[in-house]
């Protein structure tokens, strides 16, 4: 027997959690020249909300530049955070959220990873707006999200410098290049070099956050990175 299937057509105007609103101008131009500036046409309302969010945010990253980036470097990770990993619907965002449960960790959440340049200095502002702009439940299995929900750090990462995983996402037609840049063992020294001080700035950010707490952080894409996360932890 078969059913018909019912074509739910794209509202290309639902900027509802639109990824690339909380990034830095500087990383949404180097996104844009790495795919030629091309942004299909349906999607520039999309393209033009997450630019205005951008230049609006300005001021938020460079205060924070400015009054949290020496502090940030000089923050000491004293204990190796715990790294949860697993393909994509393998049930490593469930496990996340009941061990985040436990006070003793700290962990990214949706409002860090949204907004990776802003959240030490300006919480309290942003928070709010954030929780009205996302959907209260994620679109690909209806669990639970909000600010305060863990939350992959893969996000961060792709709103910080242009080669996040996720940004693959947003321009598909140049996925192998996103997909490439997972494995970053077989990409230049100069990006290896790039993504390990992103991710080393943003956990001790996290970590300052947290004030020292044992962070506890779910990524899958990370599951091709051990030999990486085993250097970086040394």
């Amino acid at each position: 027997m078969s059913f018909p299937m019912t074509q739910v057509k794209e509202n290309v105007f639902d900027l509802m959690y639109e990824p690339l609103a909380g990034s830095s101008l500087t990383n949404l131009l180097r996104l844009t020249s790495q795919n030629k500036f091309y942004i299909s046409p349906r999607y520039l309302p999309r393209f033009a909300y997450a630019l205005l969010l951008s230049t609006l945010l300005s001021p938020f990253r460079i205060k924070e530049r400015i009054h949290e980036s020496k502090q940030i470097q000089e923050t000491e990770i004293k204990n190796d955070p715990i790294f949860i990993i697993g393909h994509w619907r393998s049930g490593t965002t469930y496990l996340h959220n009941v061990l985040s449960m436990n006070d003793t960790f700290g962990y990214c959440t949706t409002f860090h990873a949204t907004l990776p340049h802003v959240f030490l200095q300006s919480e309290e502002l942003l928070k709010p707006l954030l929780s009205a702009s996302i959907p209260t439940k994620r679109p690909m299995d209806n669990a639970a999200m909000g600010p305060d929900l863990p939350q992959e750090e893969e996000y961060a990462i792709a709103n910080i410098i242009p080669d996040g995983y996720y940004n693959g996402w947003c321009f598909p037609d140049n996925m192998k290049r996103y997909m490439d840049h997972v494995i970053i063992d077989n990409v230049s020294e100069s990006y290896q070099q790039e993504w390990i001080d992103t991710y080393l700035f943003f956990v001790k950010k996290l970590t300052r956050y947290y004030e020292g707490k044992q962070l506890l952080l779910k990524n899958p894409a990370h599951t091709a990175r051990l030999t990486l996360l085993k250097k970086l932890i040394k």
